[in-house]
């Protein structure tokens, strides 16, 4: 007898099928384009001279690159909503807008060896800011693997906060040192796709934020990430856990596509956490529910359930022996009026 074949998500292939559904939201202008990109930027100003010099001086880069840019300049005005720190709301939209732009290696080299850009500067601002990454990275890692309570993870997270202000303020100074190169550059770059748009082409067509869907692979691959999760040692006693796995589901098809290839490309660990989250939030709702009916019977004369009991016991036990703080117990009691308003509710 043959054992069964098993299957094996890949980071790769989802990658490659997140891509393919990003693609089904865009139009293309330019015949025989597959809609594939060799570099990602967060903006036009992160457009820099480093980026296309390294990525031609590589072996066999061919005789063009082609960047996508996020940029959000052809999303209709109608569909414009932004939140409180000015960032624009992607409720609306499956992913990120973006465009694609190719320039010739001919004409990048040519404007490289004409002008002077500051490289060196960018290059080691570049470098101070992997560097700062590693850290943070380092630090969540920290965390992670001591399970550090609240208090003890508080120096890290400050430190982090510290760190990413430093970046942020690294980056704008690349911005800076890189504005002249930017503008400089899209002169010599033709605009080969757009996203959220339809038409034959970019020039006769028009904003459509309802073109495109998640590809077959895809949905199928997400369906097996969640089936995989549920049955971990986490989650796989839980009697609710349908709901669970159907809540992940519902919460990856809506927000998949949001995945920022700026970010990194390990698209596995970013829909992975996504689920994680969902599980998360409704294990802590079915708490709040239980402890709030549980303090419906204790007022209607019934005894504490059995697992509170224990709880209580073991947390007074390793309060008396030293084992945590007055400050890490957490309070789990359930106020009347938050009960008066859950019943409302219901």
């Amino acid at each position: 007898m043959h054992d069964e074949k098993r299957y094996f998500l890949k980071n790769s292939s989802l990658y490659e099928e997140m891509q393919k559904s990003k693609l089904s939201y865009c139009c293309y202008d330019k015949e025989n384009y597959d809609g594939h990109f060799d570099i990602v930027v967060e903006d036009y100003s992160m457009i820099t001279p480093n980026i296309l010099r390294n990525y031609f001086n590589k072996k066999n880069s061919g005789d063009n690159v082609i960047i996508r840019v996020i940029t959000d300049e052809h999303i209709d005005a109608n569909e414009r909503k932004y939140d409180s720190s000015g960032k624009l709301n992607l409720q609306n939209l499956k992913m990120f807008p973006f465009k694609h732009f190719l320039f010739e290696k001919n004409d990048v080299l040519k404007c490289l060896d004409d002008n002077n850009f500051n490289e060196e500067l960018i290059k080691e601002k570049t470098q101070k800011i992997e560097s700062i990454k590693n850290i943070i990275k380092d630090n969540d890692k920290f965390i992670r693997l001591n399970k550090l309570n609240k208090i003890k993870q508080e120096p890290y997270k400050l430190k982090n906060k510290e760190l990413k202000e430093e970046l942020s303020v690294i980056k704008n100074e690349i911005k800076d040192l890189s504005k002249q190169f930017s503008k400089l550059i899209m002169n010599y770059g033709k605009e080969v796709l757009r996203s959220h748009w339809s038409g034959k082409t970019i020039e006769t067509g028009h904003f459509d934020m309802t073109k495109g869907s998640l590809s077959e692979g895809l949905v199928i691959m997400i369906m097996m990430l969640v089936s995989k999760y549920a049955k971990s040692g986490n989650w796989a006693s839980y009697t609710f856990r349908d709901d669970m796995e159907s809540g992940a589901l519902l919460q990856l098809c809506d927000t998949a596509l949001k995945y920022e290839e700026t970010k990194g490309n390990n698209v596995f660990a970013y829909l992975t956490q996504i689920a994680s989250n969902k599980f998360t939030a409704i294990l802590n709702s079915e708490k709040t529910q239980r402890k709030i009916k549980s303090k419906l019977m204790q007022q209607a004369g019934y005894d504490a359930t059995y697992n509170e009991q224990i709880d209580f016991e073991m947390k007074v036990k390793a309060e008396e022996l030293g084992l945590i703080d007055d400050n890490e117990i957490e309070d789990d009691e359930i106020e009347d009026d938050e009960i008066e308003d859950d019943v409302i509710q219901d």
